[in-house]
Order: structure tokens, then C-alpha cells, then sequence
């Protein structure tokens, strides 16, 4: 039997038939016998097949661009919400709920861009107020007004004595400093609480220990300590430039680890420039010394910011640069810059 050959098109307008109509071809007592209905929907699921060549489908450009890269959002809303929240002094539990927010508004945002076609970059810059604007929404919920703010003054005015001093206060000078702050508010009867400033940072120290001790189980006190905390504030406020702060870093990290802090002032320059020409790679060079293979010369360059050392000293800024490989060389670096200085702030 002979059949004929349907064509699921119409010959004229080039478009499909309807209601089992197909203009363009005839049906053979073969094709009353097929039931043509599941095989037109099952091809009408994809129009490309009604047409000679396929439709193309034009690869639309995405008008979003993420500077720090799209794979890098999570880490990079993570960060800068712990940041945010350490510098509200609010709970550092909020973090990963602040990170969370933080991810949905950036993509509710990319979301938006994409559906009006309009081209948008999202960078650090963005995240960061995205971070600072969802952390401010839980101050209140966690953390009266008045203390947050009377806590960020209290920082200022801690960083700006230390400074003053060369030395870190005590946890009494600095209850001390806190109690102006509430004896000075603007508002009698809207001021900080008694221990606003302890709630965050000071949660179990002796009455004479450093304000910047290790507190046991505080996430704060880590590598992103209060005081790194402080110092990217003040350097965010324009009280102190990164170089000022880069100088600083040994300071914050020496004070976590136990190790002796850089001396401001304690080195001259041409010892700085000595220093600096002998010591290449202080990673390398902490490596030699505590393997007893550093020379006399490389012994002396390597621990000329910190004063004068024991055994003992020059073990813990050995291990200090050892355990920061990857940075540990600047920090040296700024220390001796550092030493060789009489400005900036103590962080």
C-alpha cells in the first residue's frame, strides 16, 4: 500500500494546521488509521520542529556583574556581616542571620536588575552597606540605641588615649572612660547602660587586665579581634589611613598571641633600613632562627621593632610571623615601620 508522507506544516503560510485540519498534504487510509493527536501535542511541546531550521534562541548577555565574582558572595556577605555586627557591638550569634539577609537582598537586587534589563555591578562596596544597613535593623531587637552608640564612642576615646599613653588601658581606666560617657550624655534620661561597653568585648576580665586580653570562647578575640575591629574603624572614619593601620596589624595580632608589640619611636632609621635589607622574608628568616640557623645580623634585624627581648620574647614573635605565612612578612614590615615612627595611633 502506498501512503503519503505527512508534513506537519502548513504549505502555505508555513505555520501548523489546527482541529486536525493539515492543508498541505492527503490523508491515505494508512493515516485515518494513526491517531494523529498524541503525536501534534508531543511535537507542539517544541515549536523548533515546525520550522525547516531551528528557531534560535539568542544567548541574552547578563546585565548583572558581581566584581568579586558571583562564586564569592557567600563568603564575601559573611565577612562583612561579622565585621558589621562586631562593629554595632551586637551578638556575634547575629552573624550568620545578618550573612543570610545580606545574600537574599544582593540577589532580590540582581533579581530586579535582570528582570528590567538594566546593567548593575555589584561590588565589595555595595555588599558591605547592604551588610550595614540589615545589621542596623537588629540593634534595637538586640542592643539599646543608646548603648550602641555610646559603645562606638567609647572606642574612639579608648583608641585616642592609648594613643596618647603608648600603652593599652586597663580594664578600670577603661570602666572609667565609660562612666564619663554616661555622666556626660547628652540625654539624663536616655543614657547608655552601666556596662555598655563590657557586653561585647570585656565579658570576664580582673579589674587591672589590659581591655584587649583573651577572653575564653569569645568568637570576637580571634584573628578579627576587637581591636582589628576597632582599627578598620577608625581607618573607615578617616581617623587613620591604611598605611598608619598596616603599621599597626603587629600590634593587634601580638597582643592575641602573647607576643611583644612593636615600640613606637624605638628604632632610628638607618637601623629601619638596615633591617629591611637584611631581612628580605621574615617568614623565612623567623624559620632559620628558630631552626638556630639565623646569623648574628639577620637575629638582630628580625627582632629590632620589639625593644629589648629574652629568649622567651624572641620565641613568641617568631611564632607570631610563622603562623601568619601568608601575611606574616608585612606585618614584620609594618612593625618596623612602625618603630621607626612617632605617628599614627595605638590600635
Amino acid at each position: 500500500m502506498t501512503t503519503t508522507t505527512r508534513q506537519l506544516r502548513n504549505a502555505d503560510t508555513g505555520k501548523p494546521g489546527n482541529s486536525g485540519h493539515f492543508d498541505g498534504f492527503v490523508r491515505s487510509e494508512a493515516d485515518d488509521s494513526v491517531d494523529l493527536t498524541a503525536s501534534y501535542l508531543a511535537i507542539d511541546e517544541d515549536v523548533d520542529v515546525f520550522f525547516d531550521s531551528p528557531v534560535e534562541h539568542p544567548v541574552q548577555a547578563d546585565v548583572v556583574t558581581f566584581e568579586m565574582g558571583e562564586d564569592n558572595i557567600v563568603r564575601d556577605a559573611q565577612r562583612l556581616a561579622g565585621q558589621e555586627v562586631a562593629r554595632m557591638g551586637l551578638p556575634w550569634t547575629l552573624v550568620e542571620e545578618v550573612a543570610g539577609e545580606t545574600i537574599a537582598a544582593v540577589y532580590k537586587t540582581a533579581a530586579t536588575a535582570r528582570a528590567k534589563g538594566a546593567e548593575t555591578t555589584i561590588g565589595g562596596g555595595f555588599i558591605r552597606s547592604v551588610a550595614r544597613k540589615t545589621a542596623s535593623r537588629h540593634v534595637d531587637g538586640h542592643r539599646r540605641h543608646e548603648d550602641s552608640r555610646g559603645f562606638r564612642d567609647w572606642k574612639l576615646r579608648v583608641a585616642a588615649l592609648e594613643a596618647e599613653l603608648g600603652r593599652h588601658l586597663t580594664a578600670t581606666e577603661g570602666d572609667a572612660v565609660a562612666e564619663e560617657i554616661r555622666d556626660n550624655w547628652h540625654d539624663k534620661n536616655h543614657r547608655p547602660s552601666k556596662h555598655f561597653h563590657r557586653e561585647v568585648i570585656v565579658n570576664s576580665l580582673d579589674a587591672e587586665t589590659t581591655l584587649d586580653e583573651p577572653v575564653a570562647a569569645d568568637p570576637l578575640v580571634a584573628d578579627g579581634s576587637a581591636r582589628a575591629h576597632r582599627l578598620a574603624d577608625m581607618v573607615e572614619e578617616k581617623d587613620l589611613t591604611r598605611q598608619q593601620a598596616r603599621r599597626q596589624l603587629w600590634n593587634v595580632f601580638a597582643g592575641e598571641d602573647g607576643a611583644p608589640e612593636a615600640v613606637q619611636g624605638s628604632v632610628k632609621p638607618f637601623t629601619a633600613r638596615t633591617a629591611k635589607r637584611v631581612v628580605k622574608d621574615a617568614v623565612q628568616v623567623a624559620q632559620k632562627w628558630e631552626d638556630g640557623e639565623a646569623s648574628p645580623e639577620e637575629t638582630a634585624a628580625l627582632f629590632a621593632p620589639f625593644g629589648t627581648l629574652d629568649r622567651a620574647d624572641q620565641a613568641a614573635v617568631a611564632q607570631t610571623i610563622l603562623a601568619r605565612p601568608h601575611y606574616g612578612h608585612r606585618m614584620w614590615a609594618g612593625a618596623l615601620e612602625f618603630a621607626a615612627n612617632t605617628d599614627g595611633y595605638l590600635a
